[in-house]
């Protein structure tokens, strides 16, 4: 997968989760939930 592809599936993911809570999260909340780590996140 190139890496584009990969930050996109990311950012999807983030997106996601983001809209199934509401979309109000903390970097931190979003990196316990997606299991990304805080820098990628933030």
């Amino acid at each position: 997968m190139k890496e584009k592809q990969k930050l996109n599936s990311k950012m999807r993911e983030i997106v996601r989760i983001l809209h199934k809570k509401g979309g109000a999260m903390s970097p931190n909340e979003i990196a316990g939930e997606t299991g990304l780590s805080y820098i990628t996140v933030q």
